[in-house]
């Protein structure tokens, strides 16, 4: 072996070393990371800060729906799946989270029907637009249809996020707001003509 071909192999070892004992040292603590980063409350990087329960706090200031709604009665129809989900919320609250935007939006899709209105493809793959007809229509006030926007963000943001940290905590928050705008929406659609 030439001089060249050593301190080739030399260098390359030297410039591996540091990187392959932290792959090594991650792997091997592999679950305990995992472990800790369940427990972060929060995620910042770069310009990018997630934290769940400040963007709740931030729609329910900007819509005026209150972050923890009162318990709705075991008597209204609408409330029954959302207790089913408050259980869940326990061992899976992302699950939970995803669940009760699943309710609230079959909850304005029910609103939609009973006013007559058969929502489009894209009113049913971007709420947006149904929430925003529903508004122009008369139907529901502008407060109800930024806080539907805006928890659907954030219910996009648990979906597709990895690094956003649900607590138990935050999926009961999530839940309360989506058990006052299901409140709000089934007025509304007591209110649709039979």
């Amino acid at each position: 072996m030439n001089n060249a071909t050593v301190e080739l192999i030399t260098g390359l070892a030297h410039a591996l070393a540091w990187p392959v004992t932290v792959l090594i040292v991650v792997l091997s603590l592999r679950s305990k990371i995992g472990e800790l980063l369940l427990r972060v409350r929060s995620f910042e990087h770069g310009d990018t800060k997630l934290n769940f329960q400040d963007e709740l706090h931030a729609i329910s200031e900007v819509s005026d729906v209150p972050a923890v709604a009162e318990r709705a009665s075991n008597g209204e129809d609408w409330a029954k799946p959302l207790g089913q989900i408050r259980t869940l919320a326990d061992a899976a609250p992302r699950q939970a989270v995803l669940n009760a935007w699943n309710q609230l939006m079959d909850t304005a899709v029910g609103l939609a029907h009973d006013h007559g209105i058969t929502p489009s493809e894209q009113e049913l793959n971007t709420p947006k637009h149904l929430a925003e007809r529903l508004r122009s229509q008369g139907f529901i006030d502008a407060q109800t249809c930024d806080a539907l926007v805006s928890m659907r963000l954030l219910r996009n943001k648990v979906a597709h996020a990895n690094n956003m940290p649900v607590t138990t905590k935050d999926a009961l928050s999530f839940i309360d707001m989506v058990a006052s705008l299901m409140r709000t929406l089934t007025q509304s659609r007591r209110a649709a003509p039979s």
